[in-house]
């Protein structure tokens, strides 16, 4: 039953992934990319470097990592009480480069003896998998470990759109979790977070690139 639990949840997000594609496609956009991790990974990073106790804190910060920067990070981490070793093995795995499958290989050294980044890199796997037989339109596909989410409820797959022209510009974000329903009494089901895009930015981003064709709707 996990496993099924498990599976449909991964095609949901391959769903969301070709919504975004196909929604934003549509838009005179000259590229954006959805950035994809798995929070079992970032778990899986926090058991092996005995830093378990301290996950939620680790999510808060590493989440503001594309805002303030690496250093500002770095630093927080080390006021938090994380050891210069464990510091250093978050840069390190976060600074992985190459394709999407040469990082799933260092991880798969990395995460030898630890069940839940293994779990993680086979769902990350799955889904690129899934998408293989469905080439997206425009969209860039890009694993980024340092993509968090701060909701505990999410135990699997995370992403987030971003458009290519702009340094910080999130359109949205969105995963599964699977523990909603059970936690209010109901059987277990995956719950796939609504899917929504922001439409300000989108219209900001536009506007600024003089690429908003508005219509003369006077008499």
């Amino acid at each position: 039953m996990a496993n099924v639990m498990r599976e449909r949840g991964l095609i949901y997000d391959v769903e969301s992934i070709l919504l975004f594609d196909k929604v934003l496609s549509s838009f005179q956009l000259s590229g954006f990319t959805i950035k994809i991790n798995n929070n079992k990974i970032l778990r899986g990073l926090a058991e092996s470097w005995d830093f378990a106790d301290k996950f939620e804190q680790f999510i808060r910060t590493i989440d503001k990592w594309d805002r303030v920067g690496e250093n500002d990070v770095v630093q927080e981490l080390g006021s938090d009480g994380f050891t210069e070793t464990q510091i250093h093995q978050v840069q390190h795995l976060f600074k992985l480069s190459g394709t999407n499958e040469e990082k799933l290989k260092t991880l798969d050294t990395w995460f030898a003896n630890c069940e839940t980044g293994r779990k993680g890199i086979a769902e990350l796997r799955e889904v690129f998998s899934l998408l293989a037989d469905t080439p997206l339109k425009q969209a860039e596909l890009e694993l980024d470990l340092k993509l968090a989410r701060r909701i505990d409820d999410n135990n699997s797959t995370i992403f987030e759109v971003a458009l290519n022209e702009a340094q910080v510009l999130s359109l949205r974000n969105g995963g599964h979790y699977d523990e909603w329903m059970a936690a209010i009494g109901l059987p277990a089901a995956v719950a796939v977070e609504r899917i929504t895009l922001g439409a300000e930015r989108i219209d900001d981003f536009l506007k600024a690139k003089d690429r908003l064709k508005v219509k003369n709707t006077s008499k």
